[in-house]
């Protein structure tokens, strides 16, 4: 997800991800692909099974869709993100030192 910039989009994707029924994901598809078209073949590209809910194995009881880890990662970050590839890797070195310092 983190290709596409445009929030709107983001967020749609997160969306389909989360609908539990194959009726709210067809509408979340159809408006993601008038939002753009990329994203949405970028989305489809993967067998739907994988990571949408709605097309999960019933059996399986999973009761939400998040990876904490990554999203912790992500809020660490946050400041640091839009920076040059160097600068960014400057930064998490100074954060994972003063964390291990504070440890």
């Amino acid at each position: 997800m983190s290709t596409f910039k445009n929030h709107k989009v983001n967020w749609k994707l997160c969306q389909m991800a989360r609908d539990t029924n194959r009726a709210s994901f067809e509408q979340a598809l159809a408006s993601l692909r008038e939002k753009s078209e990329q994203a949405a073949n970028w989305l489809m590209s993967e067998p739907v099974e994988k990571w949408a809910r709605h097309a999960f194995e019933p059996s399986l009881e999973a009761d939400h869709v998040s990876n904490n880890m990554s999203e912790c990662f992500n809020s660490w970050i946050r400041e640091d993100r839009d920076k040059p590839i160097l600068q960014l890797l400057e930064n998490f070195r100074r954060k994972i030192m003063v964390r291990f310092s504070e440890k």
